[in-house]
Order: C-alpha cells, then sequence, then structure tokens
C-alpha cells in the first residue's frame, strides 16, 4: 500500500499535490519553484540554472524525509517551457549530481504551470 506523504495540506487541497508517495522501497517525488499564491516563480530564481538548483533542492528535501538520499535517485523526468532552456537546465542538473551518481534522465518541452520554466519528478530508492 502507497504512502503520501503531503508537506503543504493547502496546496494538497486546493490543487491535489502531493510532496511524495513511497512504495516498495521507492519515492516518487517532483518540484517547481512556483509559488502557489501568486503562480510566480520562486525568490532565487532568476536564471534556468537557478531555478533547477531550487526544484532538486525541493526534491531532495523531499526524498531525504522520506528517508531516501540524492544518491539513490535512480530516474528523473525534466520538464522545461520552451527548448531554449535545456542547455541551462542540463549543465546545472549535471553540477548538482557531481560528485555522486548521475540518474537516468529524460528531457521534454511542456507548457508548466504559472511562470515556470523548469519542473522534475523522480523515483528515488526510500533507503
Amino acid at each position: 500500500m502507497p504512502t503520501f506523504l503531503t508537506e503543504d495540506p493547502a496546496a494538497a487541497d486546493r490543487f491535489g499535490l502531493s510532496g511524495a508517495a513511497v512504495a516498495g522501497g521507492l519515492v516518487f517525488a517532483g518540484g517547481m519553484a512556483l509559488d502557489l499564491d501568486t503562480f510566480a516563480r520562486l525568490p532565487g530564481t532568476a536564471t534556468v540554472s537557478a531555478e533547477t538548483r531550487v526544484v532538486l533542492d525541493q526534491i531532495r528535501e523531499v526524498v531525504e524525509g522520506a528517508g531516501g538520499a540524492l544518491s539513490g535517485m535512480l530516474k528523473a523526468t525534466c520538464y522545461v517551457s520552451a527548448a531554449e532552456h535545456i542547455p541551462e537546465m542540463l549543465a546545472a542538473f549535471d553540477d548538482y549530481f557531481s560528485g555522486g551518481p548521475l540518474p537516468i534522465r529524460s528531457v521534454a518541452v511542456a507548457g508548466l504551470a504559472g511562470a515556470c520554466r523548469v519542473e522534475i519528478d523522480v523515483i528515488a530508492s526510500a533507503g
């Protein structure tokens, strides 16, 4: 039976968002640098690189809260709002994981909520 971890009950109620789901020894988590009240990007996200780091910091916090670790991130699906953001997002992603294993990764261009340019979801080992 899966366990759903909700960091922000208001986000869960308003938008159906959950911080993570844990099942079968895996953590499923995602993040975006979005203020859910204003639909603006969070502070500290002036560049795509900075936004990518904020999103990965959010995900790392959720995965660690579920008993996982950065080194246990197995798969990442990265979404960008425009193709021109891909090189900068990839460079920031690679830098974030420098010194450790790089998760298997795919990238897609998609419409994202609010002013977000980057959204990432991951599958990680729970322990």
